[in-house]
């Protein structure tokens, strides 16, 4: 059986035992989750070679026990400006109701 609790005006939902639960929630997770967001906010900023999600939302993901991060982790590659990385890293954040801390590195590292 789900439960629900309310959090101010948000109201939480965790969903019962099925065995639909886990593709449900990779599904979710693939088409709303952080990997498509951040993607999809990074894919207009130039000069950007490459993108990873890592620390602890990666290891999440992975299936690494702990507690749920308080932000999602990008590691950046390439020569982007960083005021459009920034921007894109706020909008990012602002879907997924997480911060977004970036950490940009040149090709060559």
């Amino acid at each position: 059986m789900a439960s629900s609790r309310r959090l101010g005006s948000t109201r939480l939902v965790s969903a019962a035992d099925s065995p639909l639960t886990g593709p449900l929630t990779e599904l979710l997770v693939r088409s709303f989750g952080p990997r498509q967001v951040v993607a999809e906010e990074l894919a207009p900023v130039q000069r950007i070679e490459a993108a990873y999600l890592f620390g602890s939302w990666a290891a999440r993901y992975e299936g690494e026990p702990g507690r749920a991060p308080a932000d999602i982790d990008v590691l950046v590659i390439g020569d982007p400006d960083r005021d459009e990385l920034d921007e894109a890293a706020q909008r990012a954040g602002g879907r997924l109701a997480r911060e977004v801390s970036v950490t940009v590195r040149s090709p060559i590292w």
